[in-house]
């Protein structure tokens, strides 16, 4: 595992360096992507950097890692309409994978999802936030990993946490569609990004402690090739940091 240490206002450039450099080293792979805080800063220096490298997104593939499933694909707190807004419209990828936030059947619909990301090649990254918890996209804690694709039903404390995202708690969604453990680490690279002191702890947990269900993102220390990419606040409980 590689871990980045930014400095914070570096760190949407730098991070969007890294996603360009998979990108241009691999035009036509699969990329996937994440919603929340820490990434709409991210999207928007890689949408500058398409338009000032003058590179064309023609031949890319993007996925989502996540949606929230029960709402209309028209509400913009759906997860592909807030990509769509931070960066989709804006580079014209010629492939979007995404799970259907209205699908009639979702667990068949995250069969199909499967399907289209192995037949665009299988991811080459995928983007990764993390949750205070330690979940990576809506695979919260004690979620199985045997599961390359998975429909789940959030836990009182995972609603508890999106509650301000939606408005109050009766709002948030009861189920979402995600990429499941085990898809996510057939990726063939993996980038997780973290800011702010109120990851530290659990990015702590996450990349120096025991690799377990407890912590989801623990599982990315089994991963080949996974770089973590964090400011110094969200490092500063690192024993061993780096810098960059």
């Amino acid at each position: 595992m590689k871990i980045l240490i930014l400095e914070s206002e570096r760190y949407a450039q730098a991070a969007s360096g890294l996603i360009m450099e998979h990108i241009l080293n691999d035009p036509s792979g699969v990329v996937g992507f994440a919603t929340g805080t820490t990434t709409p800063p991210v999207h928007e220096a890689l949408v500058r950097r398409f338009g000032e490298t003058k590179t064309a997104a023609s031949r890319l593939a993007v996925f989502n890692v996540d949606e929230y499933l029960g709402i209309s694909p028209d509400d913009p707190r759906t997860c592909l309409s807030r990509m769509k807004s931070q960066l989709y419209e804006q580079i014209r990828p010629k492939e979007l994978i995404c799970f259907r936030s209205d699908a009639p059947d979702p667990e068949e619909d995250a069969r199909r999802v499967l399907r289209e990301i192995n037949g665009a090649g299988g991811l080459r990254l995928q983007i990764l936030g993390i949750g205070k918890d330690g979940h990576i996209g809506f695979n919260d804690p004690g979620t199985p990993w045997e599961f390359e694709n998975v429909v789940v039903s959030f836990s009182p404390s995972s609603q508890l946490g999106k509650a301000d995202f939606w408005g109050g708690v009766e709002n948030v969604p009861k189920r979402g569609a995600t990429l499941g453990i085990k898809g996510i680490m057939n990726a063939r690279s993996l980038m997780l990004l973290a800011k702010g002191e109120s990851k530290a702890e659990i990015i702590h947990a996450a990349l120096e402690g025991p690799v377990t269900l407890n912590v989801p993102a623990s599982v990315l220390q089994l991963h080949p090739a996974a770089t973590v990419v964090l400011d110094r606040s969200a490092a500063s409980r690192l024993q061993q940091p780096r810098d960059f």
